[in-house]
């Protein structure tokens, strides 16, 4: 009886011991994840600072030393991304791209900014995908309407042009480039009754807010956040 007693005590003391050393690898695990993630965040942020100021391969340097961290941090790729498209590397910015979209398939600006790099590559119905995609996860996106738009009109779809610059607009009427998108188009567009169709002006467009993409911030109450250091832009 006493032998049994005490097999059941020392098993009852072995299950305590057994949890309470789970517990404190849990929370040594949690305390080593959220280091790397503080420290993620502040490689991060000067990645976006030295391609901000144009040091384009040391950018490169801090973000592939959060990748080295946190091999699945979507951002780290997404920034990486587009400072290899300021270095006009498309198809590694493309890779970079694809690999932010393959840890978060909806991260909408990941979408657009591939879709910018395919039209850099004259992929443009690869591209047009992309901005819709970016759309369909994102509809209120005006970058990727606007993105979507300019490479429409450069393809010749005029309606399908305005259309997205309309869509544009109805987000932010005051939506520089959707303005001049349509502006541009107000003389090209002629009535159905018209026989014919003059081909758009010249001048081009000017790509969607930026050209090398909107690095992302990490917030500390949304997380993250898009921002253009040069006009202020912010896109929640």
């Amino acid at each position: 009886m006493n032998e049994a007693k005490y097999d059941k005590t020392s098993r009852k003391h072995t299950s305590i011991k057994v949890l309470g050393i789970t517990a404190l690898v849990f929370l040594m695990l949690v305390s080593i994840a959220s280091a790397w993630t503080e420290e993620s965040k502040v490689w991060i942020n000067t990645g976006n600072e030295l391609s901000n100021l144009g040091k384009y391969d040391e950018a490169l340097k801090a973000y592939d030393k959060v990748i080295k961290i946190e091999p699945y941090n979507s951002i780290a790729w997404y920034n990486k991304g587009n400072t290899l498209r300021s270095l006009n590397k498309s198809n590694e910015a493309l890779k970079a791209y694809d690999k932010a979209i393959e840890i978060d398939p909806q991260y909408s600006m990941a979408w657009n900014n591939k879709g910018f790099a395919l039209e850099n590559s004259s992929k443009y119905n690869e591209a047009i995908t992309a901005y819709d995609k970016a759309i369909e996860i994102n509809p209120k996106n005006s970058l990727a309407l606007d993105n979507k738009g300019k490479i429409l009109r450069k393809l010749g779809k005029y309606n399908e042009a305005i259309m997205a610059y309309d869509k544009a607009l109805e987000i932010n009427p005051q939506d520089s480039t959707a303005l001049k998108g349509k502006e541009a188009l107000s003389n090209t567009v002629q009535p159905a009754s018209q026989s014919t169709v003059q081909p758009a002006s010249q001048g081009t467009v000017r790509p969607a807010y930026q050209s090398t993409g909107l690095p992302a911030y990490y917030n500390p109450v949304w997380g993250f956040n898009l921002r253009n250091p040069v006009w202020g832009f912010n896109l929640l």
